[in-house]
């Protein structure tokens, strides 16, 4: 099912059911499974994304008798200046830096007398080489939680009205397709995680006197926006990449979903265009997206990610003939290298850039006159830095970006010719650039 078929029918079915009215201290507990069960729908079983795999998922807890879900009377408390925490997002460029969060650190660490504090985002339960110094990771506030709940605890006891719509959206969600982890299942085990991850939350960001908190992907920590709103601390997220109507992290169907405070969006073309969020929007986009002014190569850069890697098969043999310019490939992580795919991009003389490469896809991207993908993050970044940009409308996902090819940013794969294709009106308020004093003293008011 493509992205807008799977985005429409979730939203019906959202709405029938009432499934956002299940709540537990005032949030929607299926707002924690909402892009999973949306992704599930959207991508290719053979090709699952990591926010799509969720059939394998377990959780082993030992067994103890106590359930610890109240905060203790007893904590102790910070006693010196209150403190500015950054959520990390786990990935980081060849200076350790988060490109997302660095800009914001720094300048609290210029201009804040108090604490600052960073929490680690482990992928794949590795924690990569950072400048930050972190000894605080985010699988603490959720493996704190083995400590007190044995594996056949249920602390989320539903009502029969509950259950009732539950079912109503399982039964429906099967007939779509859906084929993740039975959806009741899944959302207790979210609902259960989210209710001692909320709880650690509170605990720590009590202890260290938290006032503000900048962080990305808000959708994948709803136990911190939960902790912080309940303590009145300011929240600010940062867009980690494209987003639009069509993502269901960051556009509802209705307001009864949790988000922080302030939203930075990277131009007001891309905040338009969400649909219930509830956070103040501000427009700034980060330095790495603005135009690094490489001199333009005459080459062809092809981005794939793993979700699309078999849809770019067809398009090796047209491009390769109808061009003269060299031709990259950027492959994607955990591609064997002895795939039958790779085997016929050597034949055509196409030159292989895997993800360990040290060049990074934004140089290639900052070099290349043409850059053609499906993958929404490299879409946008060509833009930022003024390659012809092309989207293959034949991958799934894709139709996401016809709002842009309307609007002149992009271009539609019509031709294999790249010189049917020529720079498009780049407009200025695509990337919307500010100090990032401006924005902190416009949160600060």
């Amino acid at each position: 099912m493509n992205r807008i078929d799977a985005v429409r029918e979730i939203h019906k079915l959202e709405q029938e059911t009432g499934i956002h009215s299940i709540k537990r201290h005032g949030i929607s507990l299926y707002q924690l499974v909402s892009v999973a069960v949306t992704m599930n729908l959207i991508t290719d079983p053979g090709f699952r994304t990591n926010e799509g795999r969720i059939g394998s998922l377990k959780r082993m807890y030992k067994k103890r008798n106590d359930i610890f879900l109240e905060i203790p009377e007893n904590i102790q408390y910070n006693t010196e200046d209150k403190s500015v925490l950054f959520m990390l997002r786990g990935k980081y460029n060849e200076m350790g830096q988060d490109v997302l969060i660095h800009e914001y650190y720094e300048y609290y660490k210029e201009n804040f007398r108090g604490q600052i504090l960073c929490i680690d985002r482990k992928l794949e339960a590795i924690a990569e080489p950072n400048c930050y110094g972190t000894k605080t990771f985010t699988n603490h506030f959720k493996d704190f939680s083995k400590n007190f709940i044995r594996e056949n605890d249920d602390i989320v006891n539903f009502t029969k009205e509950e259950i009732e719509k539950i079912r109503k959206f399982e039964n429906q969600l099967l007939k779509l397709g859906y084929s993740g982890m039975l959806f009741s299942r899944l959302l207790s085990m979210k609902a259960r995680d989210f209710l001692v991850e909320r709880l650690n939350y509170l605990i720590y960001l009590k202890i260290n006197k938290v006032k503000k908190i900048y962080l990305s992907l808000g959708y994948v920590h709803v136990g911190l926006l939960a902790a912080a709103k309940e303590l009145n601390i300011t929240t600010v997220e940062i867009q980690y990449a494209n987003i639009s109507k069509l993502h269901p992290g960051f556009s509802f169907v209705t307001r009864e979903v949790l988000t922080a405070d302030y939203l930075i969006v990277w131009g007001a073309y891309f905040g338009e265009q969400l649909e219930c969020n509830n956070s103040q929007l501000l427009y700034r986009s980060p330095v790495f997206l603005r135009n690094q002014d490489y001199k333009k190569k005459e080459q062809i850069l092809v981005i794939v990610q793993k979700l699309e890697f078999r849809h770019f098969e067809k398009l090796i043999k047209p491009l390769a003939e109808n061009n003269e310019f060299p031709i990259i490939f950027r492959m994607p992580l955990g591609i064997n290298p002895n795939n039958t795919f790779i085997t016929q991009l050597k034949k055509y003389n196409v030159k292989i850039s895997e993800a360990k490469d040290p060049k990074s896809t934004m140089e290639y991207i900052s070099e290349s006159k043409w850059v053609l993908s499906g993958y929404s993050t490299a879409l946008i970044e060509s833009m930022g830095q003024k390659s012809v940009t092309i989207s293959y409308q034949d991958i799934p996902n894709s139709e996401e970006f016809y709002p842009y090819i309307s609007a002149g940013y992009m271009h539609e794969l019509t031709s294999f010719d790249m010189r049917n294709y020529e720079y498009t009106s780049q407009k200025s308020e695509l990337f919307h650039d500010l100090e990032v004093e401006a924005i902190i003293n416009e949160i600060e008011k």
